[in-house]
């Protein structure tokens, strides 16, 4: 189960990933950089008001997976039915900030004239959308607690492709930020519908939870909910403040050049998340059936794993960064590289480091990550004002990637391996080392490469991007893996051959 759900979300992130690349050059050419810069701030708008999750979403997740593990349904549901009563209220809650964006003219001064119209249409639906998709989170858990995380991914590939669709469709007809808006609404509709659809038909009790109260589940959501809220703050706030901060120090376009410049590393971040991620219920599950030992062991693959690809995705950013925007949105976004290559190893570590803050939240001991974030947070807020204005975007990069550096590595898995009885340095060696080598072992024979070889194609970015894969590939499998591990893949390859000529023979 948990290969096949992470294999739907690896490829559904990658599937967003591409389609992504696919249509940024399209919407900055029919916005323009100012007014895409605006859209930027729009959405990081309306990603802030994820702190008002307040927690809620991995204490459901969590709460729901044990309950639903040790045989306790009825509780299950009645603990859905207060998630979806608070979300109610949460949704209300979304409306009244983007109200107060609205009166309060926040950013108004930075649209562009004739765009005025437009983006206070555009605000409205994304105030709608955004308060829709917190009780949407109710109908995603029942997935999520029986590890149908293949189900959600999948809607959200379907999603992906309408938005693509319709962009495709719609942006050439004009309507700017308004069009964008009007996207976002009815995808976010379509995303809700086939979320309910899918948990009506996996749901054991009956119809699907209504608003309802009971004290003591809702008062143990809530519990768990203000230790995620440090989490939630810290995340929200390291991913939306240096944009939200820029727009206010620097001008639209420049919003725009940076949040092109870290798309590659949010979608590297997207891409592990994927991965790991769908081991959270696991390891809640583990945890409450006391298999200490099998949550061990789940934290070292998944910390290899991780670290490998991170490192595949990072040291790829780092060769083929500059090649790649130059071909993918021109000269006026050659600085978005820049940033992009400031970034990279931080982003790297960091994601060598997720599957230990996954286990955190699945036993309910992620306050210390809430903290390390808040932290990070601090950083950037003391320093941003003045960095920003005299070196510009590139300090906001810098700074961020700092944070990222700073306390995260020190903390986060020595913390992570304590509660599982692991030494941190079994950690560090199965997985961020084992990474470290193989970049080393591919590092010679790319730099050699690729210092003779100058990209100007999309024809010979791919065949680049063709020879890094054949190339750090079996380095991965000579410095990455182990022989348990060579031996898994030797089987299991094994086995769908034999699977293959089986079904050939029917």
């Amino acid at each position: 189960m948990i290969l096949r759900n992470a294999s739907f979300s690896l490829a559904g992130s990658m599937l967003s990933t591409l389609l992504a690349l696919a249509i940024t050059p399209r919407i900055v050419r029919y916005l323009g950089q100012d007014a895409y810069g605006v859209w930027n701030i729009l959405v990081s708008l309306a990603g802030t008001c994820n702190i008002l999750d307040l927690g809620l979403a991995p204490a459901l997740n969590t709460t729901l997976a044990t309950l639903r593990a040790t045989g306790r349904e009825n509780e299950a549901r009645q603990t859905l039915s207060s998630a979806l009563t608070m979300y109610c209220l949460v949704a209300v809650l979304v409306l009244v900030f983007f109200a107060g964006v609205h009166y309060g003219g926040f950013y108004r001064d930075k649209v562009p004239t004739q765009a005025l119209g437009a983006y206070h249409w555009a605000l409205l639906l994304m105030a709608v959308v955004t308060a829709m998709g917190f009780p949407m989170r109710v109908y995603e858990a029942i997935l999520v607690s029986k590890e149908y995380h293949y189900q959600v991914y999948s809607a959200e590939a379907l999603a992906d492709l309408g938005r693509l669709g319709l962009m495709m469709a719609l942006l050439p007809l004009g309507g700017g930020l308004l069009t964008m808006g009007q996207i976002q609404f009815w995808v976010g509709l379509t995303v809700f519908a086939c979320l309910f659809i899918f948990s009506r038909k996996l749901w054991p009790l009956g119809r699907l939870p209504r608003p309802g109260w009971n004290k003591e589940r809702a008062f143990g959501l809530m519990k768990y909910g203000l230790d995620m809220c440090l989490v939630t703050m810290g995340n929200t706030a390291l991913q939306q403040a240096p944009i939200l901060l820029l727009g206010v120090l620097l001008n639209p376009a420049q919003v725009a050049i940076y949040v092109l410049g870290g798309r590659l590393l949010a979608q590297e971040r997207t891409v592990i998340d994927a991965g790991v991620g769908v081991v959270q219920p696991r390891y809640a599950a583990l945890v409450a059936k006391s298999a200490h030992d099998e949550a061990r062991a789940l934290l070292l693959r998944a910390g290899l794993y991780a670290s490998l690809l991170g490192s595949f995705i990072g040291l790829g950013v780092l060769i083929l960064a500059r090649p790649f925007y130059q071909l993918w949105m021109g000269p006026a976004f050659a600085r978005s590289a820049t940033v992009a290559l400031v970034l990279i190893g931080p982003m790297s570590v960091y994601m060598c480091l997720r599957p230990c803050e996954v286990l955190l939240y699945g036993i309910g001991r992620h306050r210390v990550i809430g903290w390390v974030n808040l932290a990070e947070v601090s950083l950037v807020l003391c320093l941003a004002w003045p960095l920003v204005r005299a070196f510009g975007m590139e300090a906001m990069a810098g700074l961020v990637g700092a944070s990222m550096l700073c306390i995260r590595p020190l903390v986060i898995p020595a913390f992570a391996c304590r509660q599982v009885g692991l030494r941190p340095g079994t950690y560090w060696r199965q997985g961020p080392w084992r990474a470290a080598r193989t970049c080393l072992l591919a590092a010679l024979p790319l730099a050699a490469l690729f210092s003779q070889w100058r990209v100007h194609t999309w024809l010979g970015l791919f065949l680049a991007v063709l020879v890094y894969g054949i190339i750090w590939l079996p380095c991965a499998v000579l410095a990455g893996l182990d022989t348990a591990e060579r031996r898994f893949w030797r089987e299991r390859l094994a086995s769908l051959k034999i699977l293959a000529r089986f079904r050939g023979g029917d």
